[in-house]
């Protein structure tokens, strides 16, 4: 499990530019969801994932750090630093996985109705 601490250190150790944009996101109301390290024999990788998009500033790239929208399966957008060693990971979003609760309370509320019918008149009441 993550605790407050470890978060600050990965945040900490991000270069000046991504370590504001993460702090921006906290205090916006987004948080971290992981915190991955990679390792490979060319360069090692920190990445903090966050459970929303980013809001704070444009998803563009700038002078500091690169956006990458990640158009994968199972893949949001990423900014990383220009050297791609710090990178902040969007969640993918999509919106066609949040349920419908409209839906699911009208089907329910059918399915009561169809269950109860022996026992209820059309009107509501008790036969």
């Amino acid at each position: 499990m993550m605790s407050p601490q470890n978060i600050q250190q990965a945040i900490a150790s991000f270069p000046t530019s991504l370590r504001r944009l993460l702090e921006a996101e906290l205090r916006a109301g987004n948080y971290v969801v992981k915190i991955t390290s990679e390792c490979s024999t060319s360069t090692d990788r920190l990445c903090i994932h966050l459970a929303k998009q980013v809001t704070t500033r444009a998803r563009v790239s700038s002078s500091d750090f690169v956006f990458r929208d990640l158009d994968l399966p199972g893949r949001g957008a990423e900014i990383s630093d220009l050297q791609r060693r710090f990178v902040v990971v969007e969640e993918p979003h999509d919106p066609s996985a949040e349920p419908d609760m409209d839906a699911i309370r009208a089907s329910l509320q059918a399915l009561e109705l169809v269950s109860n019918a022996d026992r209820f008149g059309p009107d509501g009441g008790l036969w």
